[in-house]
């Protein structure tokens, strides 16, 4: 089973699924398999089947999802208290906004609303519809609400070396694509992926063995976009880059470009995984 988080009995969740939507088990789904195949702080995964035969997973909220968030947020909140108190009228350190503390706790609020995450899917996938190489799952609106989240199951594998060896898929291939397709979004100024990991990027089983193996993605949570003021930075960046001045590069990483360096290293520790020969540096001499 997937997840940090012992699974709550069935007898638990079976009443907030159908509470979520308004119906019983039986009417709402042909089949569904009691045992919980992902649990994690805020919602347990189930498989099921649709009375019109669709294969579909179904992600329902724990009853103590919110507990975990208010601790959560709580120690955002006692980390931002201590990072000002440590910093307070010394040089050199990144200066502390308050408006960060308001938005990560909002942001956190909002994982207790499945809505949010379907709004998050569709939006990507409207933005990244010519990405043949990339395959999200659809949403069943009709059995989803803010409590649960339907969704078309897909026939994936996890991107382990053990994995991939044995269909014979070119892992530094895979590895390069997967950090300069996540990148490339990150940069663009429409929506991304911002929880790139192992668990939520999955290799497609149909395409496997294919010279151009497609990837699945997964829990859309959190996504993010970076605004034009942040965009209008990379000329800069690229000018200081390209001139060695590191300082000037490392500055705007961690000021105006944080969110991208966020998205970059995500990227390049999923790439890591995937090559553990993989270089940044290297992928992007090949790529000039």
């Amino acid at each position: 089973m997937i997840g940090d988080q012992e699974p709550l009995p069935f007898t638990t969740m079976q009443p907030i699924i159908e509470a979520g939507l308004s119906a019983s088990l039986a009417e709402l789904y042909a089949e569904f398999d009691h045992a919980a195949i992902a649990s994690r702080q805020r919602a347990q995964v189930y498989t099921a089947r649709m009375h019109t035969g669709e294969r579909v997973v179904v992600k329902a909220l724990r009853p103590d999802g919110a507990a975990g968030i208010a601790d959560h947020v709580s120690s955002l909140h006692d980390l931002h208290d201590q990072y000002r108190r440590l910093t307070s009228g010394k040089t050199g350190f990144a200066t502390f906004d308050p408006e960060f503390a308001k938005q990560s706790e909002k942001f956190h609020e909002q994982q207790l609303d499945l809505r949010r995450e379907a709004e998050n899917l569709s939006a990507y996938r409207a933005a990244w519809c010519n990405e043949s190489r990339l395959l999200i799952p659809r949403i069943f609106e009709n059995h989803s609400s803010a409590q649960v989240l339907t969704m078309e199951r897909m026939d994936a594998l996890p991107m382990g070396q053990n994995v991939l060896k044995a269909r014979d898929v070119n892992a530094r291939k895979l590895a390069g694509f997967v950090f300069s397709t996540f990148t490339r979004q990150a940069m663009s100024g429409k929506i991304y992926h911002a929880d790139i990991h192992g668990g939520n990027v999955l290799l497609d089983r149909a395409s496997a063995r294919t010279s151009s193996p497609r990837l699945v993605l997964l829990d859309f949570g959190r996504v993010a976009q970076l605004s034009d003021r942040d965009r209008a930075l990379f000329p800069e960046f690229h000018q200081a880059h390209e001139a060695g001045d590191t300082q000037r590069a490392l500055a705007l990483m961690s000021h105006g470009l944080a969110c991208f360096k966020q998205a970059m290293l995500a990227a390049e520790r999923l790439a890591r995984e995937i090559d553990p020969r993989f270089s940044v540096a290297s992928h992007l001499s090949k790529a000039a």
